[in-house]
């Protein structure tokens, strides 16, 4: 009978290395494909194989299910194996390959060509392979805290998951307490935008189109982030989205990657009132009407639009005089 601590493998495994771009995997879902053969009565475990080596999953094809080489009644002598798709992180690694044993072999099973009976050599169990491919799907996994917000900027277009809502900045309320949110549908590449899922499982965002290069880095007031770096850490007195709240760094940490943090407020437009949703910050900031000249009794009061900029004494609407709104006919 067959010895099944005999077997024969191929495989190459792809690692991040900094100075090599070619082995730069990006996140996405991967399987295996390739081509196999051999001889008729001949198979056993014949099969393809992929590994993230970070998660140490492991995904198979099926066993080779029939040896073609010496069947006349087959022109292509060569079967397509796959597995099925696994998840890699960006920068990840894997192992692709093929392996075969002689597990469940029998003595004599294996025929020369033209003969009848077999001759004893437990030839069962070889193979040949060739053709290997990677098949790639564009997408990232995330998930977010028990609050259901995070950020979120990839360097593709996206199509935003069932029981998500998608908000780019509109810019900040005149008190600096809350950060104002508008609803999008439409995701630019490299844009960074804020989420919530009404949901704690893990999320797929299917990415489309054509990648961008670099993150934009203002956004109303929302810095994008491709980092994967460690040595990447928040700017101190930058804002991070952490359970529905945005806190601000005190101690400099480690950006996470394809996310997006409020780099300086000063950079957010000022909205004088909101019905819409909004998410609040840990402490409240300076803003361009908050920080407005006190009222100067030898000289007329400053008279300022609700965007922080003066305007003359007689403008018409809602302005904003000794920092308080005044509608004005």
């Amino acid at each position: 009978t067959g010895n099944e601590a005999q077997t024969m493998e191929v495989k190459q495994t792809v690692t991040y290395n900094s100075s090599d771009a070619t082995t730069l995997l990006s996140h996405g879902l991967y399987a295996l494909e390739c081509k196999a053969l051999t001889e008729h009565l001949c198979e056993t475990d014949q099969h393809a194989y992929l590994t993230n080596n970070e998660t140490n999953e492991t995904l198979v094809s099926v066993n080779l299910p029939i040896g073609k080489l010496d069947l006349p009644c087959f022109e292509d002598k060569w079967t397509t194996l796959s597995t099925s798709y696994m998840y890699v992180n960006e920068r990840g690694s894997i192992t692709a390959g093929f392996t075969g044993s002689k597990k469940g072999a029998k003595d004599g099973q294996w025929m020369a060509y033209g003969k009848g009976t077999g001759n004893g050599d437990n030839r069962e169990g070889w193979w040949s392979a060739t053709d290997f491919r990677l098949r790639f799907i564009p997408v990232y996994q995330t998930a977010t805290d028990a609050s259901g917000w995070a950020t979120i900027c990839l360097p593709y277009s996206f199509i935003i998951p069932d029981g998500v809502k998608l908000y780019q900045f509109a810019g900040i309320l005149a008190d600096g307490s809350k950060i104002c949110l508008e609803e999008v549908t439409e995701p630019k590449a490299g844009y960074p935008y804020v989420f919530h899922s009404n949901t704690s499982s893990t999320l797929s965002f299917y990415e489309t189109g054509e990648a961008v290069s670099s993150a934009e880095t203002n956004a109303n007031g929302l810095r994008g982030n491709f980092a994967m770096s460690a040595a990447n850490r928040y700017p101190l007195n930058s804002f991070v989205l952490q359970n529905g709240v945005w806190n601000k760094v005190t101690e400099r940490f480690a950006q996470g990657s394809f996310s997006a943090f409020i780099y300086k407020t000063t950079q957010l437009p000022v909205v004088a009132e909101w019905n819409g949703t909004t998410l609040p910050l840990s402490e409240a900031v300076e803003t361009a009407i908050k920080s407005l000249p006190t009222p100067d009794t030898q000289h007329p009061s400053p008279t300022y639009d609700l965007q922080g900029r003066r305007v003359s004494n007689t403008q018409k609407g809602v302005v904003i005089k000794e920092g308080r709104k005044y509608p004005v006919k």
